[in-house]
């Protein structure tokens, strides 16, 4: 299912990001890989970043708080027809759509957030008003966090601590007020460096240290986690020969939806226009999500998963 939205961004372009994926061969990737796909489309209509002058601090709240929405009740949807929901945004804030709806159904979720920030920032924190890093502040309800969007769900905070993994965290990329915050909640922290040397391992330490208390796991793909030297991918173009390749992104990947408690995949923070002309980066991507997802079936022993 698309979330065509950046709302939530500092600028346009990744409420371009389903279309293209869509366009890319996702979906016939996906068939190829051997997943029954159920296209849900893109739901509700494109929703293009312009400047908010009227909330500097939290830019486009509203229609950030209206897309959340959206995606929980769509992911709630998917859920209760018995799929797995592959969430592709737009924006990160549309991880908090996705929790809501698990917490809705009753389950107990853990969210590994494949990402080079932490987005634990509030809007008081930083000056720029974007709320694409702010998710995980807002799902933690730490103190700045704005009601209408850290009230969303069924309970506030949708998160507590020990629910979120951050995998592929580059510090150098975070703010003050960020590193202060992973150090006041005692956060689990991966770094991409780490990764990038063990893909599989590090995966797998993750899961078995710190998985076991959840019915279900959530993973969140920020595709700023990329080098974007390698995959010139992101929003955020500074992430410049650091991050992690394709390879060890797929990697990676493919031991975290192997887990058999996987129960959703958000792809998010795609632009389009940052990939080559010919559209190939994004279907380089694709390619790399049908790799990755494709060895569940070996990886896990399950073939009908």
């Amino acid at each position: 299912m698309g979330i065509p939205t950046s709302a939530a961004s500092y600028a346009p372009g990744q409420e371009k990001a389903p279309a293209a994926l869509r366009a890319a061969g996702l979906v016939e990737v996906l068939r190829a890989a051997g997943y029954e796909v159920v296209d849900r489309k893109d739901d509700p209509p494109v929703w293009r970043w312009r400047p908010d002058h009227a909330d500097l601090r939290a830019q486009n709240l509203a229609p950030t708080v209206e897309y959340v929405g959206h995606t929980r009740q769509r992911v709630a949807r998917a859920l209760a027809d018995g799929n797995l929901p592959l969430v592709l945004g737009g924006n990160c804030t549309i991880e908090l759509g996705v929790v809501a709806a698990h917490l809705d159904a009753g389950r107990r979720i853990g969210l590994v957030y494949l990402d080079a920030h932490a987005d634990l920032n509030v809007p008081d924190a930083v000056p720029d008003g974007a709320l694409d890093w702010m998710g995980v502040a807002h799902m933690l309800d730490i103190e700045g966090a704005r009601r209408e969007l850290a009230g969303i769900g069924p309970r506030r905070p949708l998160l507590r601590p020990g629910d979120l993994a951050l995998f592929g965290f580059q510090p150098e990329r975070a703010t003050q007020f960020e590193r202060d915050q992973i150090q006041k909640l005692g956060l689990d922290v991966v770094t991409w460096n780490a990764i990038a040397c063990d893909p599989e391992g590090e995966a797998a330490k993750l899961l078995d240290r710190w998985s076991a208390r959840f019915d279900q796991l959530l993973v969140h793909f920020d595709v700023d986690v990329l080098d974007f030297f390698d995959a010139p991918l992101s929003e955020d173009a500074t992430g410049r020969g650091t991050g992690l390749t394709l390879d060890q992104t797929a990697r990676t990947l493919a031991v975290l939806a192997a887990d058999p408690r996987l129960s959703a995949l958000t792809i998010a923070e795609v632009n389009p226009a940052h990939g080559a002309e010919d559209g190939s980066s994004i279907r380089t991507l694709a390619a790399m999500l049908g790799e990755a997802l494709g060895t569940v079936g070996s990886v896990s022993g399950d073939a009908d998963r």
